[in-house]
């Protein structure tokens, strides 16, 4: 008969055969135990057909479930909507899940169904939490926090407009330091610690990397070696700062943007030309700072030549600069040159020479020319000028 045909009630199960116990209606212990059996039975029943029966110890170890063999060699497994375990649920084997979405992850947990972990794609496996991705390890083996798109083996990234530290480390108890190494085949190029940050590197042999940087707890910086500004090349030469061949000129007051020195070659004119003059000896030397520019020079003839007209020395490195008030006056020095009173040099703005003139007690000012000149003569200059 059917099971339905029974009731939960043992004493009401007093039908005859077939539909009842073997005995029909007379009292006996075999009767009331089969009246409370069919009572179970109508109750097991009812339980598996509407989904609401509870087995303890429960093992099943073949048929199907879903179209599904159980315990069967092939690949195919029972499909359950839902399995819940009230203390520890154990699989032996594999246990394959769906693969969830960022708002309804694939294993989760009771009351917080949108926090769990998901798989968006082959090889991948995802974090979400309150329906929001927070991290994912894709198929290259990097991991993303705050990036479904991680392009290096941790790639941490704060959202969207979001300010703070994207990597906080210390130590747990208080009054201690926390440090962080960063390492790489044994050495430790960046170590930074409570006290301070230090740069390392070297070979990928620990005892090889060496400390080129370090700022301290006070804010100090200490550097081994060089410092370039504007992408210059940094000097392998000593130590130093660095900067472009070509100055990037800055408008505030207080940056310095450049710095060079070096040496160049002066020479004398007469009239703006230097036909058949020669030189025993011509050099000279010149430092740069930002806008100012330290000069020297020695100049000593073998021949003056044949150029007439007022002298001038030439070659400077850098153009005096265009603006009123940018003249500069010379040091000099002269041997076998014949002057009036006092000699002088200026340096006139927008130019690259040295105008050499003579000035009386009475103040009159005149150009020295080739005639004061002689085919012996020197001078040992200096002048500093802005550029």
């Amino acid at each position: 008969m059917a099971y339905t045909k029974y009731s939960l009630t043992p004493a009401n199960n007093t039908a005859a055969p077939p539909d009842g116990a073997p005995e029909g209606m007379l009292p006996s212990a075999v009767n009331d135990t089969m009246r409370d059996m069919m009572a179970q039975i109508r109750d097991c029943g009812d339980g598996v057909r509407d989904g609401t029966y509870t087995m303890t110890a429960v093992k099943i170890t073949g048929g199907t479930i879903n179209g599904a063999t159980i315990g069967a060699t092939t690949a195919t497994t029972g499909a359950f909507t839902s399995i819940t375990a009230s203390t520890t649920l154990g699989i032996t084997g594999v246990a394959t899940f769906s693969a969830g979405t960022v708002a309804l992850p694939a294993i989760t947990t009771t009351g917080d169904t949108n926090t769990g972990i998901f798989f968006p794609a082959a090889d991948t496996i995802a974090f979400t939490e309150g329906g929001a991705e927070a991290m994912r390890i894709n198929s290259s083996g990097q991991v993303g926090i705050g990036t479904s798109s991680p392009t290096a083996k941790i790639d941490a990234r704060l959202t969207g407009t979001s300010s703070g530290a994207v990597i906080n480390v210390g130590n747990a108890t208080s009054g201690e330091f926390g440090g962080l190494g960063i390492t790489d085949g044994g050495t430790y190029p960046v170590e930074l610690w409570g006290s301070s940050l230090s740069l390392k590197t070297g070979s990928s042999v620990y005892a090889s990397a060496t400390e080129k940087m370090r700022i301290d707890s006070s804010g100090n910086v200490t550097l081994q070696k060089n410092i370039s500004v504007g992408a210059a090349t940094p000097t392998t030469s000593g130590t130093g700062i660095t900067f472009p061949a070509t100055q990037s000129a800055s408008s505030n007051a207080n940056t310095l943007d450049d710095y060079e020195e070096g040496t160049w070659t002066p020479t004398l004119t007469f009239g703006g030309v230097s036909t058949g003059i020669t030189y025993a000896g011509n050099y000279g030397f010149y430092t740069k700072i930002g806008d100012q520019v330290f000069l020297s020079g020695y100049i000593e003839l073998t021949n003056k030549g044949s150029a007439t007209g007022y002298a001038d020395i030439r070659g400077l490195t850098f153009t005096v600069q265009n603006t009123n008030g940018n003249t500069s006056a010379a040091s000099l020095r002269f041997y076998n040159i014949s002057f009036s009173g006092a000699f002088q040099g200026t340096t006139p703005v927008n130019t690259t020479q040295i105008g050499l003139t003579q000035i009386t007690l009475l103040g009159a000012v005149t150009d020295l020319t080739d005639t004061n000149f002689s085919n012996n003569s020197s001078i040992i200059f200096a002048v500093n000028y802005r550029v």
